[in-house]
């Protein structure tokens, strides 16, 4: 658990400014690209946002759509690194998972590029363990096929 951790305040709204989520965006390469006025729609069409800060600092986000009876997905987690691997991650996301309107959903799902083994610690499995094929189609042009591909 991460020192000083009951510094940390856990936000639920979308009242978080699209510029201070774009400073965060930096640290995520699957960001690229993303701008302002995007960033702002974004957040007033998802369903659950939730914001980590210690004091002033965005330390942390995460978000998710959900139709709040079979189906949630999760986007963007994401940790700022001077705060990773000290359970904020896991906080964040323990937090999605029991709000309101996503505790009671059964299937939660989400993408991941290389962090498959810190959510198999929360309890997700690959799509392949269960039978399934995870798939996507991209529509948004040749910059955001890039930030797809990135390692």
């Amino acid at each position: 658990m991460m020192e000083g951790m009951d510094r940390i305040r856990f936000t639920d709204g979308k009242s978080i400014s699209a510029k201070l989520l774009l400073e965060l965006y930096q640290y995520a390469p699957w960001a690229k690209g993303r701008g302002a006025t995007d960033v702002q729609t974004m957040l007033e069409h998802s369903d659950v946002i939730l914001s980590a800060w210690d004091g002033e600092k965005l330390a942390g986000f995460g978000r998710a759509l959900t139709d709040r009876v079979y189906r949630a997905i999760l986007y963007d987690i994401v940790i700022r690194p001077d705060y990773q691997h000290q359970g904020l991650g896991s906080s964040l996301v323990e937090h999605l998972l029991n709000h309101p309107l996503i505790a009671k959903v059964p299937v939660i799902s989400l993408f991941t590029r290389d962090r498959q083994d810190f959510y198999k610690k929360l309890g997700f499995v690959t799509n392949h363990q269960k039978g399934l094929t995870g798939m996507i189609l991209v529509r948004g042009g040749e910059a955001y096929r890039q930030t797809l591909e990135e390692d």
